[in-house]
């Protein structure tokens, strides 16, 4: 066993984690076999191929990225560290993934081919998926994976543990593409061929809906894992420079206060069986204030009395803070670093009296670190991560709440009403509702982002760690929701976890020595909003996504046109529309963000430059949240107004309406698969960013001949169009008049 330095509190939170983590893992295997109820064999199967559909390209994408990491610096162990966290990451998806399908398949029950249900509409078919109790084994194989990285590795597990999500992100991004096809196959059959066509007289798509309800529920338990792991990886690794082994301990007890508010509403359930709106409230509220109590009782009042030696972060080596305290070398080398204890009484008069030479300072990068140093040591550690916290719940449930109410109400009304007149109003009622959930979660993330900005006077890499504790607590709220029941709150989170990642690329990026070649350095280490390689990386970060969800797009339309042929030949014979066609075409479309997520980063990195990758990520950050909250919000809305049509109201049933609504619900339904899957290839290719810009550092500061960067951009860029002619080759039927 290993020295344990961090402390007996961590040791015990360690202890805590694990045995929860078990808990999680072992409870579902348990209450499985006792009394779950006959899975379907046929689903099971079908299942099994799409998942093996999935893992195929994750796991060809992860060798080559590990294969990258084997490269970058550091010793053998860390390398080989990284690399096995990301296949870790990648088979934790996969293995859990596998350990779901069969309570998947007892929990979606079959349908009744008379009166099937459109996709995500809330009957039958898809509410058993829903209500049922949640899956946690993912949850608790994320706190395990947390627990021994931290035992192990102790104060260097951030980075680990930020691979491991990216493998994990990379199989949930191969997965999202796989039930793309699943999900356009149960569209065409019941919406397009079930539905308008043939009248609701038959449902050809019974058997694709029921695996599109799986994996999308599936898919939504991996989100909240993936989460679980990039959390307490991106607070250890910013936080341990500004607040030492407390940044540690706030990642660990931040899990298991995720991990408890999964299950407490579902455990509540007997108490209050009547009241989800209790159960929810008791469920995030006990594990929220349990997070901020006791972090704000643990935490030092004073900057200085953190713990930072225990994490490696005792010395002071800043050349610049040094001078002002010690003389410089007889031979004019900068003086030895100096112990945090000897200055500490030092830097806090100074930050007691920064305001008499403030106006002296100057806006060069290095005198504003040691400013941002000195008004630390002014500041109340245990007070700001408390509010943080505090604010990160607050704004999660604002949007909970304001998201379900706007999509809910009168606005659903009016788009069904709406479309009594035509797609194209309804369409265009959708939108709006859309836009409105749009900025009115932004504005709430804006006033969240500008209080925190705010208690820390402006230090960048401050507010980042305040972020991260926010979307911490902001993930128990959503744990406690449910992933499928505020899909708004969980893209705001995602972007909250993402955005945490600039803090390790621009440690890396800085870090490196200055180039004798000056367009060579700037566009290494610079991080100037107004620098060219800066807004390059950013322009870059939409036009990735722009390429991803177009190339999805174009294979969703290929796939569409034989889905709705095989549900016209199912509808005539009487069958279900078949399944097995899907997986060889879902895994033709998983290697696309798999593939592209590296591609993408060697572009940025080596084609403009690394630090365009600081901007990258921020776009592709922004990108997951927006297209996360776009694809729940347009689903849901037009789900719900088509609902108002099978109530008897606006027509009903087979009025011009009832078509017309159908029509939207169908593109509504299509748009969302597409933007999910984007938002898990974005969300993957910004952590894996995060991971490999050790590489790029490397590449960018060891005398590399720029023609070696260039020929790695263009191998990215082929990739790119490899991607695009994969894409052109699926078959479509030919559809051109005789």
């Amino acid at each position: 066993m290993p020295d344990f330095s961090l402390g007996t509190d961590v040791l015990w939170s360690l202890i805590a984690l694990a045995v929860v983590s078990a808990a999680l893992i072992v409870v579902p295997l348990v209450l499985e076999r006792r009394g779950a109820a006959r899975p379907d064999s046929t689903l099971r199967l079908a299942l099994a191929d799409l998942l093996n559909a999935a893992a195929r390209p994750a796991l060809i994408g992860g060798v080559i990225i590990a294969v990258l990491l084997l490269v970058v610096p550091g010793g053998m162990d860390v390398r080989f560290i990284r690399a096995g966290a990301l296949l870790v990451g990648i088979l934790v998806g996969v293995l859990t993934t596998w350990r779901m399908i069969t309570p998947l398949a007892s929990a979606v029950p079959p349908v009744d081919a008379a009166d099937a249900p459109e996709p995500g509409s809330g009957e039958p078919g898809t509410a058993a998926a829903e209500t049922a109790a949640p899956d946690t084994s993912a949850l608790g194989a994320a706190g395990l994976l947390t627990a021994i990285a931290v035992f192990l590795l102790q104060a260097s597990a951030g980075i680990p543990l930020i691979t491991a999500a990216g493998g994990l992100a990379l199989f949930l991004a191969a997965l999202q593409a796989v039930r793309s096809v699943t999900g356009v196959g149960a569209i065409s059959a019941h919406l397009l061929v079930g539905v308008l066509e043939r009248e609701e007289k038959v449902a050809p798509g019974a058997s694709a809906e029921r695996a599109d309800a799986a994996l999308d529920r599936a898919s939504g338990t991996l989100l909240r894992a993936v989460l679980a792991l990039l959390l307490p990886g991106a607070v250890i690794t910013a936080g341990g420079p500004l607040i030492g082994v407390h940044a540690v301990i706030l990642g660990l007890i931040g899990v298991i206060a995720i991990q408890v508010a999964a299950v407490l509403p579902h455990l509540l359930g007997r108490l209050f069986p009547q009241s989800a709106v209790l159960r929810t409230a008791i469920g995030a509220g006990i594990p929220l204030a349990g997070l901020i109590a006791g972090l704000v009782l643990w935490l030092p009042s004073r900057y200085s009395q953190l713990r930072m030696a225990q994490a490696g972060h005792g010395f002071y080596d800043d050349p610049l803070l040094l001078s002002m305290f010690v003389s410089p070398n007889p031979d004019g080398s900068p003086p030895a670093p100096l112990n945090r204890d000897v200055l500490e009484p030092q830097m806090e008069e100074m930050a007691r009296n920064f305001h008499q030479f403030q106006e002296g300072l100057d806006d060069s990068p290095a005198v504003q670190r040691v400013a941002d140093e000195i008004v630390l040591h002014g500041q109340n550690p245990s007070a700001l991560i408390g509010i943080a916290l505090g604010i990160g719940a607050l704004s999660a449930l604002a949007i909970a709440v304001l998201s379900h109410r706007i999509t809910a109400g009168e606005l659903v009304q009016r788009q069904a009403r709406t479309g009594r007149t035509g797609h194209i109003g309804a369409q265009l009622a959708g939108f709006g509702t859309t836009a409105l959930v749009v900025t009115v979660s932004g504005a709430v993330l804006a006033a969240a982002g500008t209080g925190l900005l705010v208690l820390t006077t402006g230090n960048r890499e401050f507010a980042l760690m305040l972020t991260l504790a926010a979307a911490l607590a902001a993930a128990v709220v959503l744990s406690a929701l449910g992933e499928a029941r505020s899909r708004v709150l969980t893209g705001a989170v995602l972007g909250g976890a993402l955005i945490g990642l600039l803090v390790p690329i621009s440690n890396v990026l800085g870090g490196t020595k200055r180039l004798p070649v000056l367009w060579e350095d700037r566009a290494l280490r610079s991080d100037a909003l107004s620098s060219p390689t800066i807004l390059a990386g950013g322009l870059l970060g939409l036009v990735s996504a722009a390429i991803l969800a177009g190339l999805l797009a174009e294979a969703l339309r290929r796939t569409t046109a034989d889905s709705v042929l095989d549900a016209r030949d199912a509808a005539d014979s009487g069958a279900d529309a078949p399944l097995e066609s899907r997986a060889v075409r879902g895994r033709t479309l998983a290697l696309v963000p798999v593939l592209l997520a590296p591609a993408g980063i060697s572009v940025a990195a080596f084609g403009i430059g690394g630090a365009a990758l600081q901007s990258y990520v921020a776009v592709l950050a922004a990108a997951a949240a927006t297209l996360t909250v776009v694809a729940a919000v347009r689903e849901r809305t037009a789900v719900a107004a088509l609902a108002e049509y099978h109530a008897d109201r606006f027509g009903g049933r087979g009025s011009w309406g009832h078509s017309a609504v159908t029509v939207d619900a169908a593109s509504a339904r299509v748009t969302a698969l597409i933007a999910q899957a984007t938002a898990a290839g974005v969300a993957a290719a910004a952590i894996l960013a995060a991971v490999l810009a050790p590489f790029v550092a490397q590449v960018g500061s060891d005398g590399s001949s720029p023609i070696l960067r260039l020929l790695i951009a263009v191998c990215g860029v082929l990739v790119i169009v490899g991607m695009w002619a994969q894409v052109r080759g699926v078959k479509e039927p030919d559809l051109r008049d005789d």
